[in-house]
This record gives structure tokens, sequence and C-alpha cells, in this order.
């Protein structure tokens, strides 16, 4: 196969290729990843009638408030009613529904959690409703063990715009209850939100309370969290691309530094081939390059534009096929019809081996009824077939004076680096092979 037309550009042109595809590949993947960050990779916590969460209801009846207020709570499939017959003895009547999320004192890390809603409908004799959403967390420092009061209170207060309303919290608005801190005497280090060590999450009645029945259903809770924070995640995906721009660094690098080393290897093979041929050229130089009596290249030819194909095609000339071509019988023509017949025989193979090559081989006569191919870029079983099929065509030529022409072919093949001279000496030995084996056909020798 002809290697001519290969050159390291066509290579650096498929891997920038390359690139590009992995580069929009990784900026796909990112969008994606991106916009699967915003919409999904969601955990939600779900809390309703039938979850396992213990549910219990509170109201100021308890020795601290001196109320009379009596709360009633009961399930309903996935609702849960709290029913309040508010009294006014309290100084602030409430009741509540309690939900106790995990034991003390670990409780439940609610840090991450971007988001409540509560799908819920209160009444009451008020004309406005007021429902307040809190959040206990359980810390050594003020909370006491089963002392709800205890519990940081983060809360917030919802108003109540339509029946069967949902209230979203973003939990980022939940805040300490300036009551509670002023209450429990806390120290300024403890008075921020903590969410970390969240024990409960009651559902209240608001202030202002008239005397007479309330009521709050509620039928669902979510708490929303990513599995990964957006910040997080940014950062990750920032790690990749890093990465990925520091592997593309090392590759190219790498094959930086091969493509050099290839190529000082090569000058240094082509250094050798050049210093073979001029070695060899002082002896040829005062020869012309062409014969006379084909128009073919001579041996001082033929060596000049070897040496001119490889300062310009450099080590793609290799594998070159090296073939030697002799006119069987050649003597016995000259002597049975004399030189002017054997001088049409020589001229006719040489017109055949001139048009019947590609342009890229190089035909030489190298003396007498002797001739000599070189093919570059092509290996051992293509210069069979190349040499084969002129074999053929010859035998099947028409010839002066109605005579049989056949001709015997030995092929080698020259390797980057070795000398000429001693493959066309391989490929004379090859070819003397094949008169001794009967002539008319093709002989391979080794390299």
């Amino acid at each position: 196969m002809k290697a001519l037309s290969g050159s390291q550009s066509g290579e650096s042109t498929r891997d920038q290729r390359a690139a590009l595809l992995w580069l929009m590949a990784l900026v796909l993947l990112s969008v994606a990843a991106l916009l699967w960050n915003t919409v999904g990779m969601n955990q939600t916590l779900v809390i309703d009638g039938r979850s396992a969460y213990p549910v219990r209801p509170i109201d100021d009846r308890d020795p601290g408030n001196h109320g009379n207020s009596v709360a009633t709570m009961e399930r309903q499939g996935r609702r849960l009613a709290l029913q309040c017959e508010v009294g006014m003895a309290a100084a602030y009547p409430f009741c509540s529904l309690h939900i106790t999320l995990a034991p003390e004192p670990r409780g439940i890390d609610l840090s991450e959690f971007s988001v409540m809603r509560i799908w819920l409908d209160a009444t009451g004799p008020e004309p406005i409703q007021e429902v307040r959403v809190a959040l206990g967390n359980f810390n050594p420092a003020y909370s006491k063990p089963n002392s709800v009061e205890t519990l940081k209170n983060h809360e917030l207060v919802y108003i109540q715009q339509s029946a069967n309303g949902v209230i979203e919290v973003p939990m980022d608005r939940m805040s300490v209850a300036s009551w509670w801190i002023e209450e429990h005497n806390v120290p300024l280090q403890y008075a921020g939100t903590e969410l970390a060590h969240v024990v409960a999450l009651d559902i209240e009645t608001g202030a202002n309370l008239r005397a007479g029945p309330h009521r709050i259903a509620v039928d669902r809770i979510e708490l929303e969290r990513k599995l990964v924070s957006p910040a997080a995640f940014r950062l990750g995906l920032l790690l990749v691309w890093l990465a990925a721009v520091s592997l593309y660094v090392v590759i190219q690098l790498v094959n930086f530094k091969r493509q050099l080393v290839e190529s000082r290897r090569q000058q240094q093979v082509l250094a050798q081939t050049i210093t073979s041929l001029n070695a060899r050229s002082e002896s040829l130089e005062t020869l012309a390059r062409s014969d006379p009596a084909t128009g073919l290249l001579n041996r001082a030819g033929v060596q000049r534009a070897l040496e001119q194909r490889l300062l310009q095609h450099g080590l793609q000339l290799f594998p070159m096929a090296v073939i030697f071509v002799d006119i069987d019988h050649f003597k016995r023509i000259n002597d049975s019809l004399g030189h002017a017949a054997g001088d049409a025989v020589i001229a006719q193979v040489a017109a055949h081996l001139r048009h019947h090559v590609p342009h890229d081989d190089l035909v030489a006569r190298w003396g007498g009824e002797e001739f000599l191919l070189l093919c570059p870029g092509t290996a051992g079983d293509e210069a069979r077939s190349i040499a084969e099929r002129l074999r053929q065509d010859i035998e099947r030529q028409a010839w002066p004076q109605a005579i049989d022409v056949t001709c015997s072919f030995g092929i080698t093949v020259l390797a980057a680096g070795e000398d000429w001279l001693q493959a066309i000496a391989r490929a004379d030995a090859a070819m003397y092979e094949a008169k001794q084996a009967g002539r008319n056909r093709v002989v391979m020798t080794p390299a």
C-alpha cells in the first residue's frame, strides 16, 4: 500500500477532532448534570397520618401556663386533625400538634434541607386564621431531657389565605423566637439558628385567639433537600473540568514528547540513508542521468531521483519494493535476429515498464537487458502483485518479427536506513533464481 499521502498533519487533525468531540460531550454532560441538580436530585421526608412518627396534642393546661384550652387529635387516613377548644385562662392560650421526628439528644439533621411544605386547613372564630410552625432543636448546652419547653424554638407564623392551602416555608426563614431566648436566658453563642439535632415539629394555633372551637387539619408535610447541595455540586463539576483539562494537557505533552522522539529517530535514519547514497555518488557523478536508448533513468539518474524523494518525503517512502527485471534469452534474440531487433525489444520492454507502473515508482535501465523498479510505500505482497501483472502483460504482447519475449523478476524490500545497493543485490539474486527455475516467473527474497 502506498504511504506517501499520509502525514503528521493528518494525525494532528484527527487528534483535534477527537478533542473537540470530547469537549462537546463534556459540555453536554455538564449541562445535563446542572439541570439534574436544579430540578431533581432531591430527597423528600414525608410526614402524614400514616407515617411512623409519634404525634400527640399539647395545650396550655400544663402547670406553667395555667390555661384551660383542651386539645385532642385524631388520624383520618393520611390526615392529622387537631381539635382545640380554646379557653382564655392562660395569658397566651394555644393548642399544638407535636410531632416527634427523632429521639433526644441526636434528633434529625435538617440543616441541609431547603424547604418545608405543609398542606393544611385551619378554622376558628377569628376572621383571619394564623398558624405557627415551629422546629425544636436539642442542644445539651440549653436543652433538658424530656422537656419540650427547652428545645430551641425556630418558628414562622403563617396567615392562611384560603382553605386547604399549602404553606411553603424556606428553611432559611426559620428564625429563633426572641421570646424563647429571653425566657431561657440563652448565651449569645447559642442564639443563632441550629437545625442539626431537630427533635420535634409543632403545628400550633396562632396569636390573638378567641375562645371557642378551633381546628387545624394537616394532610401532608414534606421536608425537601438536595442530595448534593448546588454549591458542592458546582464545586465538584469544576474539579471534574480541572481534571479533564489537566488530563488533556498531560496527553498532549506525552504526544509531543513521542513525536519529538520519533522526529529525531527519523532524522537519524534519513541521515544514515543519505550518507549511504552519497558515499557512492562520486563514481557516478560524471555519468548522464538517463539512458539515451530507452529514455529511462540510468544508475546515476535513479540514485539522484531517490535522494530527492528521500529529502521530500522522508520515511514515508518505506517500505520500498526493489524489483529487478531481466529479459529472458536476450542473447539468443540478438544472435538470431540481430542487434536491431534486440534494441527494439529493449525499447518496447522499457516503454511498457514506464507506462504501466504508478508515477511515484522509479524505473531505470540498469544495464543491457536488465531493468530496475523502485516502488516507494510498497510492501512484499503488493510488489509481487505488480511484478506478476507486468510479467503477464509482457508475455501477452506482440513483439517484433513475432518472436516470444518473456522476463524474469526478482523482488526484495528495502527497509529504512538500509544500504540500497545491498537490496538491489538481493533482488538481482532473486532474479537469477527465477531464471534457474525456468525463467518467465517472479521470485521474492526475504529482506
